[in-house]
């Protein structure tokens, strides 16, 4: 049976994330390991192979572009579905090696949960509000004068005497209420841990990364502290991409820039065995 060609699975609509992502997988993956990179009927890659690939990249292909398709790759419902399915790992040369863990299969059946609650979440219905036609006046009267009453003299808020009462009735906000400022908003972003890009942070002090929210659709930039950053590599090699949760948090005084950012990588609670 011919298997199905990459560019019959693309959709009609495609995100900036999702071109990124095909792009690195048609022009090197499919074509350098067919053996290893499928478009249907995946097998699960051995532990390793990304960082195994980061050393073998073509010079028209970025760290970042390249980790984003790994995570696109590994993320797809098919992929999943053959870490349930499979019991062993494949490397780039095509040789069965590893073995998927009860672990791993537990983490994809979560993700695949996942998923499908987000498709089949219902849209809220608004209800229609029916608005009564307004009857024709016959004859517009002319307007009546009325004589404003005395202003009564109110309560300060800087006097220091204190009542309950108040003076006279409280009159409602119009719509055209006064805007409130903040100094900045409070980001908290759950990042995928193979998409965090392998950077080399020797001699430096910030490691600038870019974040794709809802596909890419939306991005962001940020700068975390080089030990940070090496720490947390270090933790995601140690649990694997599924075995954790990478969060960042900052806060957000400009549209798509996160200052004062930290990253944190928290191991997942392994099912008890029944």
């Amino acid at each position: 049976m011919t298997e199905t060609t990459p560019e019959e699975i693309k959709p009609k609509t495609i995100t900036p994330f999702r071109a990124i992502c095909e792009r690195v997988l048609d022009e090197w993956l499919f074509k350098q390991y067919p053996s290893t990179f499928r478009v249907h009927n995946p097998i699960p890659l051995a532990l390793g192979t990304s960082k195994e690939l980061l050393g073998q990249l073509p010079e028209s292909i970025s760290k970042n572009d390249f980790k984003s398709a790994m995570s696109w790759y590994c993320g797809r419902k098919d992929y999943l579905k053959a870490i349930l399915k499979n019991t062993q790992r494949i490397n780039l040369q095509g040789e069965l090696v590893g073995e998927v863990t009860e672990f791993d299969k537990t983490s994809a059946k979560e993700r695949l949960d996942n998923k499908d609650k987000k498709k089949t979440k219902p849209k809220e219905i608004k209800p229609v509000v029916e608005i009564p036609a307004t009857p024709q006046l016959e004859a517009i009267a002319e307007p009546e004068t009325i004589e404003p009453e005395p202003v009564k003299k109110t309560l300060s808020l800087k006097s220091k005497k204190t009542s309950t009462v108040p003076t006279e009735e409280v009159k409602p906000m119009t719509n055209t209420a006064s805007q409130a400022t903040a100094k900045g908003l409070k980001v908290t972003l759950v990042i995928d841990p193979a998409s965090l890009p392998d950077i080399d942070t020797t001699g430096m002090k910030k490691a600038p990364i870019s974040i794709f929210i809802s596909n890419g659709e939306i991005t962001a930039t940020t700068e975390i502290n080089a030990k940070s950053y090496r720490k947390a590599l270090s933790s995601i090699q140690e649990y694997g991409v599924d075995g954790c949760n990478v969060i960042i948090q900052g806060s957000m005084k400009q549209y798509g820039v996160i200052d004062d950012a930290g990253l944190v990588v928290q191991p997942k609670k392994q099912a008890n065995a029944e």
